[in-house]
């Protein structure tokens, strides 16, 4: 990582996190960390991870990954990803599905009028 390079003599450390799907208005809550759970990694980072740990790329689970192995397909190999596939998905696919009705409703909705017949 270039901003590691550029910090060693200061010794400050630069990690990436990767937060995980997160449950937030921008994923239509179809995520599967609640925010507090994808905040436990870069809070760990920041307090109380080894000096030792720097210019990393760190999963939301803690795992760190090879920067450069881009064959690794950590996607749908971890158990959590594959658990969220099915029980995700499925708990929220009712919310997901009036969400979106609800949306086309309003983008088509008529203008209506006052007059009687």
């Amino acid at each position: 990582m270039i901003q590691q390079k550029e910090l060693e003599l200061k010794d400050i450390s630069v990690n990436s996190v990767h937060p995980g799907f997160v449950r937030t208005d921008m994923t239509m809550k179809l995520g599967f960390l609640s925010t507090d759970e994808a905040a436990k990694t870069p809070v760990y980072l920041v307090l109380e991870a080894p000096e030792s740990l720097r210019g990393a790329y760190v999963w939301h689970d803690g795992t760190v990954l090879d920067w450069f192995d881009h064959t690794a397909n950590i996607y749908f190999t971890t158990k959590f990803a594959r658990s969220w596939v099915l029980s995700s998905v499925i708990v929220n696919l009712k919310e997901y599905i009036f969400m979106w009705i609800n949306y086309i409703l309003e983008k088509v909705r008529l203008p209506t009028t006052n007059k009687t017949l």
